[in-house]
């Protein structure tokens, strides 16, 4: 019984009896979820998959380009006094006259959709459930035996107090049963099966 008793203290987690001595259900949920490694990465994995579910409608959008054109060489030109260049005509110099120039703008704007670029977005959407239907399995599964667990100690730890109470008593009795043997109330053979019975627990 005394060896018994040795190895279920020696072996239930020293966590059990932390500072506070209280170990609740709620608490080694609390502490499995935060401190499991698998769960950490299943998290990390979970978030990566929805940013990319989230952001794969990006390649969606249009690409713009935009172009200047100049096509004629220009000739010496006067410049417009300061002040005065907004709506100033450009002249040449040695003529006078107003020189034209053919300067443009030229923009486009694309949008390319394809049936592949559908089946990316699908493929993300589907990534990002099975990413979060992985993470919640995997929460269930370790609430399951974290649970499991601590039921598990929780009974370890009645059947610890039943033998700790069975021990007491047994010593209990053999001190009882020497004290009457010595006093010459109880014989020798029941004396010696008390101490055998306790010496056996």
């Amino acid at each position: 019984m005394r060896k018994r008793l040795f190895l279920l203290i020696a072996f239930v987690p020293l966590w059990v009896f932390a500072a506070s001595g209280v170990l609740t259900l709620e608490n080694a949920l609390t502490l499995a979820m935060k401190n499991n490694a698998s769960l950490k990465r299943e998290s990390i994995a979970l978030k990566a998959s929805e940013r990319s579910s989230r952001h794969s409608w990006n390649s969606l959008l249009p690409s713009v380009t935009v172009s200047a054109i100049d096509d004629i060489e220009l000739p010496d030109l006067k410049r417009p006094p300061d002040g005065e260049l907004e709506n100033a005509e450009l002249r040449d110099e040695k003529t006078g006259k107003v020189v034209r120039n053919n300067i443009g703008i030229e923009g486009k704007i694309a949008v390319t959709l394809s049936s592949s670029y559908f089946a990316t977005v699908d493929k993300a959407k589907l990534d990002y459930e099975a990413s979060r239907i992985s993470y919640e399995e995997m929460v269930s599964e370790i609430a399951s035996q974290v649970k499991e667990q601590y039921f598990s100690l929780m009974l370890e730890r009645q059947n610890l107090d039943v033998l700790k109470e069975n021990l007491e008593n047994a010593q209990s009795q053999a001190k009882q049963n020497e004290v009457r043997y010595k006093k010459g109330t109880l014989s020798e053979i029941e004396n010696l099966s008390s101490k055998a019975a306790y010496e056996k627990l």
